[in-house]
């Protein structure tokens, strides 16, 4: 006999005391298929030890399991979709024995603002976040005596690694290399919109390799004129360049050697 009995509107206690044969595997994929398509949270999965010839049984409470499986999807959203909701949601309601070392409030914080750098494309600022989000990781995982903690944090490190990097404030080599790896990184979580606006600012940051100003964090290196006037003339045919300003022309003859250069 397998009950269940809704105890608040999206909040289930499940009973399989009496489960019979493979029931009990059934129900446990029902449990799963109803925390994910109607959201519910299961506030207990309890089943009655009872053996013949003694009359109490203890009572167990199982759910720790289920907060196992959650944490699970939390962090395969977090690798495959970029989506970092879930992990927060999991480790406000789950206990320090599980996967504790990624309910860390820095971490957290950390990891949400990876992802928010990486889904608006801020292409000069994800690898930075990326970085300080491993190291804590790192850190959570030399903290941590649990394999669960080790096995879900390199989940996250294995996919995030290729785009961390300590920035150099220069459009140097590996400024471009890791905005190809950033640019990857998006199109493999199917953000492709994202994609190409790191795409235009590559191609915008090639303008600056031979200007007298390539130190992003320079008033002149953040202005990022001279990458839009670049990306103008490689954008459209020679013949059909339009400058309409003075000081557009004037960039643009600045730039006119490399261009030929390039070409």
């Amino acid at each position: 006999e397998c009950r269940t009995a809704v105890v608040g509107e999206s909040t289930v206690v499940f009973d399989f005391t009496h489960g019979f044969r493979a029931f009990p595997i059934i129900l446990s994929s029902a449990i799963d298929f109803l925390c994910r398509a109607k959201s519910i949270r299961v506030e207990k999965v309890l089943y009655g030890a009872w053996e013949k010839g003694k009359p109490e049984a203890p009572i167990a409470d199982l759910s720790d399991f289920y907060i196992i499986n959650e944490w699970s999807d939390a962090v395969s959203r977090f690798v495959d979709d970029a989506d970092s909701t879930k992990l927060k949601e999991v480790s406000q309601r789950s206990d320090d024995y599980q996967a504790g070392a990624l309910k860390d409030p820095e971490l957290l914080d950390a990891v949400l603002a990876l992802t928010s750098s990486l889904r608006n494309a801020e292409a000069n600022y994800v690898a930075q976040k990326a970085e300080g989000a491993l190291k804590l990781l790192e850190a959570a995982k030399a903290r941590s005596d649990k394999k669960i903690d080790a096995l879900l944090a390199d989940l996250i490190i294995e996919k995030f690694t290729a785009i961390a990097s300590e920035p150099t404030g220069r459009y140097d080599y590996g400024y471009f290399t890791t905005q190809i790896e950033i640019i990857k990184a998006l199109n493999s979580h199917s953000l492709y919109m994202q994609s190409f606006t790191v795409m235009m600012e590559f191609i915008g940051s090639i303008g600056m390799i031979e200007s007298d100003v390539t130190a992003m964090n320079s008033k002149k290196g953040r202005e990022r004129y001279r990458a839009d006037i670049f990306k103008n003339m490689i954008g459209n045919p020679e013949p059909a360049w339009v400058f309409k300003t003075g000081a557009d022309c004037e960039m643009k003859d600045k730039l006119y050697p490399f261009y030929k250069k390039l070409d």
